[in-house]
């Protein structure tokens, strides 16, 4: 009994992270896209699924991987409003990005809906490295012009 209660706890709290109106961001910088795929990858064996390295380096456990965007950038110099190009609801946050300086970073990861509160916040896979870089609040807004009137 004990020990299952111990995992029903961490799953609440590990769920808990999950609020609406926040992003989560982590930067870096990555040597090649097919280590930074490798990295943020979740590995399937047999009829199994373990998670990624990177959700094993910043503890994550419980987060809904449909609301989730990552960008790897060829090239090695960029702003972190570089980084956000094309990002969903862009509008909603541009302001807050207000860093216009080029930085050595060519990766971003970006998961609507979650706070980050976990302690870790920086993490090195080979020679590459990921940092969280901060929550980020927003409003969904929902474009629906196109349908016409109702």
């Amino acid at each position: 009994m004990v020990g299952n209660f111990g995992t029903i706890g961490r799953w609440i709290i590990m769920s808990a992270n999950n609020r609406k109106g926040y992003i989560a961001v982590w930067i870096g910088k990555f040597n090649s896209q097919k280590e930074f795929q490798s990295y943020i990858t979740r590995e399937h064996r047999y009829d199994k699924t373990f998670d990624s390295r990177f959700e094993k380096d910043f503890g994550l456990r419980y987060y809904d991987r449909d609301l989730v965007e990552s960008v790897f950038k060829n090239s090695g110099l960029n702003t972190i409003r570089e980084l956000f190009k094309g990002s969903s609801y862009l509008n909603e946050f541009l302001e807050t990005l207000n860093d216009s300086e080029q930085q050595d970073l060519n990766v971003i990861i970006r998961i609507y809906d979650f706070k980050y509160e976990n302690e870790i916040k920086s993490a090195r896979y080979k020679k590459n490295t990921l940092m969280f870089y901060k929550n980020i609040k927003y409003k969904k807004k929902v474009e629906l012009s196109w349908m016409g009137k109702y």
